[in-house]
């Protein structure tokens, strides 16, 4: 089993089935540890060590047989690895994942709890990025500074509203895809050439329609991390996993 350990959920890829879990309700993940024979082993990439331990406390005669998987990140994955100890995993994946995709230079962006922009060269380096406050994250910063009480639930409005409620979600819309085009305009200077952009996370679709009316051409993968995690296994390994296009 692989499991992709976040900040505000869990997913884990059994077989060719990838299953999406909240840290409330983690039975059917325990359900599906207790099915695997002693000698399979359960690969991770978590951002988040309090959640780890608390799913290796589902079944904890198990604990030792979690690996994590950044221990098989090599030269041949990515370059400069040995510089990127203190990246977190789930940029790391992203950007492996997306690499899959292009030859050219890539653009990850992970839309979750916090929203993480990631450049990774067409030399095989990870290059760096932005980390900044994920949707949810700065709307509730707002309602939790302010009185103001949100009633609108649309997630597609015009780009300048009238409303508070609409006005904040264009504003973070907006902060957001412009924090995206800045990174590629960037990537671009650098490179020569426009990179591969390649999006996942939870809350893509705030973001779809204003990346759409920018004409910025990307690709929506939500089984990114997942994809890159796969991609450093030994090949022996990744034959028992399969990751839908």
């Amino acid at each position: 089993m692989i499991i992709e350990i976040g900040n505000t959920r869990c997913k884990f890829l059994d077989g060719s089935v990838i299953h999406y879990s909240s840290y409330e309700n983690l039975r059917f993940l325990q359900f599906r540890l207790s099915q695997l024979s002693n000698d399979k082993k359960i690969y991770y990439s978590s951002v988040n060590s309090a959640k780890l331990e608390v799913i290796k406390q589902l079944l904890p005669e198990r604990k030792d047989s979690y690996i994590d998987i950044r221990n098989f990140i090599t030269a041949e994955n990515m370059r400069n690895f040995k510089e990127c100890a203190h990246i977190g995993a789930d940029r790391i994946f992203g950007v492996l994942g997306a690499k899959k995709q292009a030859k050219n230079a890539i653009i990850s962006v992970d839309c979750g709890t916090a929203t993480t922009i990631n450049y990774y060269s067409k030399q095989n380096e990870f290059s760096g990025g932005m980390i900044f406050p994920g949707y949810m994250t700065q709307k509730l910063s707002i309602l939790s500074k302010t009185a103001i009480q949100l009633q609108s639930k649309q997630t597609q409005i015009d780009m300048v509203s009238f409303s508070t409620a609409d006005a904040i979600h264009s504003g973070i819309v907006s902060n957001t895809c412009g924090a995206i085009l800045l990174a590629v305009e960037k990537v671009t200077r650098n490179e020569s050439q426009s990179p591969t952009v390649v999006i996942t996370g939870g809350n893509y679709h705030y973001f779809a329609n204003q990346l759409h009316e920018m004409n910025l051409s990307h690709i929506f993968d939500p089984f990114l991390v997942i994809r890159g995690m796969v991609s450093v296994l030994p090949e022996e390994v990744q034959q028992q996993y399969f990751v839908k296009w």
